[in-house]
């Protein structure tokens, strides 16, 4: 899964919205704020969509999630002439809206704990996986 945008929403009326990401990391400690995210998510290797529900599902267990987008599918990119002929693989991907009072770093940990979870781990660039 990848960590695509995370935006401020402060429940305490003194902070201003125009907070630099900087910023709010360096108040990560604080739990008065909320943050919405976006995180894209696609799986070209195995079952997809059960690939794809089982993320949902175990994102549900750190975060609050508020929507997500339909699936769609889109061709493997990025192969170079020498990549196996099995990696070219379409992919099925969606976007999860989440709200968390996690920082960036501590999301994409978490994410990243996810990922390995559900058995993405050393693998050649570029090649297929069960969930990014």
């Amino acid at each position: 899964m990848i960590f695509l945008y995370h935006t401020f929403s402060g429940n305490d009326e003194s902070k201003k919205p125009d907070l630099t990401f900087f910023q709010i990391l360096l108040d990560s400690g604080k739990k008065d704020f909320v943050m919405t995210s976006y995180i894209a998510a696609g799986s070209n290797d195995g079952n997809r969509e059960n690939n794809l529900l089982s993320a949902l599902e175990r994102l549900k267990g750190i975060c609050a999630v508020t929507d997500v987008s339909p699936l769609y599918e889109t061709p493997a990119a990025l192969l170079f002439d020498t990549a196996r002929d099995d990696w070219n693989k379409p992919y099925l991907n969606c976007v999860f809206q989440i709200e968390t009072d996690r920082d960036a770093f501590s999301l994409l940990r978490e994410l990243q704990k996810i990922e390995r979870d559900m058995g993405r781990g050393e693998h050649e660039r570029w090649s297929p996986r069960v969930i990014d």
